[in-house]
């Protein structure tokens, strides 16, 4: 499949989010739905893919609910108590190997940046992307999990493969 946009891709996004959700936490998961209306704190991962073709940013972001990234923390990693960065690292993989999936479904060409994971206290916070977006639910552990798809969105703050980091002593 080589589309040229995300509208071309979000028939399959449900189904690819609901196979990925089944292969990390080992459980069933569905389609779900509606999102959560819960206020409570969530987790997430923010990662671009680039279309060398087109200069353009497609954003991809994975939401949870922040127990449920502890949950999938200790299946993944075989530990009964995940620390926070464990959870963050967990939230991470779980958007790359979903950003992985998309970049295959929009083009080989494309690259992926390095996922950003953070922990949010109080809900969703507003989205850093902007233009047309694809949005698919998945159900796992009785939680919903949110992938969204922005058409075109800014990659800053985002590190790219190979980028070194420098670090102070």
């Amino acid at each position: 499949m080589n589309p040229t946009g995300t509208a071309e891709v979000a028939p399959d996004l449900e189904e690819m989010l609901v196979e990925v959700l089944e292969a990390v936490s080992g459980e069933p998961a569905m389609v779900a739905a509606e999102r959560d209306a819960v206020e409570c704190p969530h987790a997430m991962a923010r990662l671009a893919i680039h279309d060398p073709e087109r200069d353009r940013y497609s954003i991809v972001e994975v939401w949870l609910v922040a127990s449920i990234a502890r949950a999938l923390a200790s299946w993944m990693l075989s530990v009964p108590h995940p620390a926070r960065e464990d959870v963050l690292d967990t939230v991470g993989e779980l958007a790359n190997i979903l950003a992985g999936n998309v970049k295959t479904m929009l083009g080989r060409s494309h690259q992926l940046s390095l996922p950003e994971a953070r922990l949010v206290d109080r809900g969703r916070v507003e989205p850093q992307a902007t233009g047309a977006c694809r949005t698919a639910l998945g159900e796992v552990l009785g939680q919903v999990v949110e992938l969204v798809v922005y058409d075109d969105g800014d990659p800053s703050g985002l590190r790219w493969p190979g980028e070194i980091e420098v670090t102070r002593r």
